[in-house]
C-alpha cells in the first residue's frame, strides 16, 4: 500500500490563487491530497480521476473540482494537443457566499460552456500578468465566476445548502483545510472574536450538528480514507487527523465508525 501525499499550501508560493498549465502529459497517478481548493480542466485528454475511491472517466471538455476533504488520483494518456489547467486556490480568495456550497464537493463537469473554458483560459493568462492590485481584483473576479458556474453545473450535488452565517462559513472552511491543527470551540470563537456561547448555537443552527460533532465527523472522514488508501499507522492517522492521544482517536474513530481503525482497515483491504 503506497503512503498517501499531502501537498501543503506553501507550494502556491504564498498566493491565494496559483495557475499552471500541464502540455501533453497531465496526471498525477499517487493518491495525494492538499489543504487548498483546487479545479482542473482537461482538453484533449482520455484517462481517469479517482476522488474518494470513486472513478470518473477523463476526456474533452471536462473539469474536476475538489476540496481539502478529498483524496485523489489522476491518471491520463499522453495525447499530442492535450493540456491541463490546474487552478489551486484558498478560501480567502472566494466570496463568502460561495464557501458553504463547496462543503458539498466534489463536483465533475462535462462538456463544458465555451464561456467557462474561455473564463479559465483567463484565469491561466491573468495569472501570468506582472503582479498589481488590478491584476488580484480580476483574478479574483475570474475564479468567483468560475466556481459559480461548476457549482451549478456540477454533476454531484450530494444535498442542497442552506444559508450559512459568514462566521461558521470561515470556521468550517478552516477546519477542512486544517484538520491536523489544535481546533476547539473556544479557540475558533476567539478567532472569529465572538462569544463562545453565541458561536455554539450559530454553528448548530446554520449545520444542524454541534461545533464539536462537526470537526470530529470531518476528521473521522479524513482518518477512514488514510486507512484504506496509506500505509500510515493507526497512531500515526490519529496523528495526522488532530488526536495527540492513541486512546483519544480510538474512541472518538468507534463512536462515530462502530469499528475500531484496525478492523476497519483490515475490513476495507479484505473488501475493497
Amino acid at each position: 500500500m503506497d503512503r498517501i501525499f499531502k501537498f501543503d499550501r506553501d507550494i502556491l508560493d504564498g498566493k491565494d490563487i496559483f495557475v499552471r498549465k500541464n502540455l501533453n502529459i497531465t496526471e498525477y497517478p499517487i493518491s495525494h491530497w492538499h489543504n487548498f481548493y483546487e479545479f482542473i480542466f482537461y482538453k484533449n485528454c482520455k484517462g481517469n480521476c479517482v476522488i474518494n475511491g470513486t472513478n470518473y472517466e477523463i476526456g474533452d471538455n471536462c473539469l474536476f473540482l475538489v476540496t481539502p476533504k478529498d483524496f485523489h488520483k489522476i491518471n491520463t494518456e499522453n495525447i499530442e494537443g492535450s493540456y491541463s489547467i490546474n487552478v489551486s486556490f484558498i478560501s480567502s480568495a472566494l466570496d463568502k457566499t460561495l464557501l458553504s456550497e463547496l462543503e458539498f464537493t466534489p463536483r465533475a463537469v462535462y462538456n463544458i460552456d465555451p464561456l467557462l473554458q474561455n473564463n479559465i483560459e483567463n484565469i491561466y493568462a491573468s495569472f501570468n500578468l506582472p503582479d498589481s492590485a488590478v491584476k488580484n481584483i480580476k483574478l479574483k473576479g475570474l475564479l468567483n465566476s468560475a466556481v459559480v458556474d461548476i457549482l451549478t453545473y456540477g454533476q454531484k450535488a450530494e444535498k442542497e445548502t442552506k444559508h450559512i452565517s459568514p462566521h461558521v462559513q470561515k470556521a468550517i472552511a478552516y477546519i477542512v483545510e486544517n484538520p491536523s491543527e489544535n481546533i476547539t470551540l473556544m479557540s475558533m470563537a476567539k478567532s472569529l472574536n465572538i462569544v463562545p456561547d453565541y458561536f455554539s448555537k450559530l454553528f448548530h443552527d446554520s449545520v444542524g450538528t454541534t461545533f464539536k460533532d462537526y470537526l470530529n465527523i470531518v476528521r473521522i472522514d479524513y482518518a477512514k480514507r488514510l486507512l484504506e488508501e496509506s500505509d500510515l499507522s493507526a497512531t500515526d492517522v490519529g496523528l495526522e487527523c488532530g488526536y495527540n492521544s492513541t486512546a483519544h482517536f480510538f474512541r472518538v474513530f468507534k463512536k462515530y465508525t462502530l469499528t475500531t481503525p484496525y478492523k476497519y482497515r483490515a475490513e476495507k483491504r479484505k473488501n475493497p
